[in-house]
């Protein structure tokens, strides 16, 4: 089995050094759940394996040529000015209509929502949104960042289950503060 390998970065904002000479490898074709407190780096680290950002030093090695990344932001970059569906289908116009994007919409209980205004949706639903834009985009490797953000607990249950299903066998890197989330996605 293959591994994205993170070999000696160094990284920081302005005077803060978010990483010093950081090792850490991630396996293809499973769910790596990354934990740390707040201000250590977990987004950035998301960030520079998706080429957003780069390290100052080291290098990120991905054993999959140009690579497709899928990224639920824990700021979730949603088009609030446009609906539910639109702001899915902007990353894969080919799930227009389609029976996969309906059980998406329906498992994660937005199906009512889908010609609604993302602006007038609740925070939780917004996540969902993000979540299922971020399920149906066609990808390599799945960056989630705190994506079960402002779930209730029962539709965090449901979410997080779909969310196993759909991945199952596939590169998913999670971040998360949430010891559960991270037991649930471990085992």
């Amino acid at each position: 089995m293959s591994n994205i390998s993170i070999e000696n970065i160094s990284f920081s904002y302005d005077d803060k050094n978010v990483f010093t000479d950081y090792n850490s490898s991630f396996p293809i074709g499973k769910t790596s759940v990354i934990m740390a407190p707040s201000g250590f780096g977990k987004s950035t680290l998301l960030y520079m394996i998706a080429g957003l950002i780069k390290p100052s030093k080291g290098s990120i090695n991905i054993p999959i040529q140009n690579p497709k990344f899928s990224f639920a932001f824990q700021d979730l970059r949603l088009i609030e000015s446009t609906n539910v569906i639109k702001n899915i289908t902007l990353v894969n116009s080919n799930i227009k209509d389609s029976k996969e994007l309906d059980s998406c919409l329906e498992a994660l209980d937005i199906k009512q929502l889908a010609h609604k205004k993302v602006a007038t949706l609740s925070g939780g639903e917004k996540s969902r949104v993000a979540i299922a834009r971020a399920l149906m985009a066609e990808y390599d490797i799945l960056l989630l960042d705190e994506p079960f953000n402002g779930l209730d607990d029962e539709t965090k249950i449901r979410t997080m289950k779909f969310v196993k299903e759909k991945t199952a066998h596939k590169t998913v890197l999670l971040v998360t503060h949430n010891k559960d989330e991270a037991a649930y996605f471990s085992e």
